[in-house]
């Protein structure tokens, strides 16, 4: 279910988190504003924390969110996740790939 290797790596940091009730890959997506346009977005993962938190998590290479143009969508789609009720973070696979899990 994972689109990538660095999101299958972070499932083994989900599923070994006893404060991890559920997670679940490509969860149902929407849409944000940037630049003028309506675009559709899918975050990555959906994780649901015992005490009825949900945060979306959308992973990246380090070395993929350096550009301009990416963070400035991700504070858009960030902003427009908040407006749905639930934070998204942005993960990168120096955050996931610290050690062997």
């Amino acid at each position: 279910m994972c689109e990538s290797t660095l999101e299958f790596d972070a499932c083994f940091h989900h599923e070994y988190n006893d404060a991890i009730k559920s997670y679940g890959s490509q969860p149902q997506g929407f849409k944000y504003q940037f630049r003028g346009k309506t675009l559709p977005y899918t975050r990555d993962t959906l994780i649901e924390y015992f005490d009825d938190v949900e945060i979306f998590h959308e992973y990246k290479p380090y070395s993929k969110i350096s550009s301009p143009l990416f963070r400035e969508k991700f504070v858009a789609r960030r902003e427009a996740s908040l407006a749905l009720g639930c934070n998204l973070i942005l993960v990168t696979d120096k955050q996931v790939r610290v050690n062997p899990v």
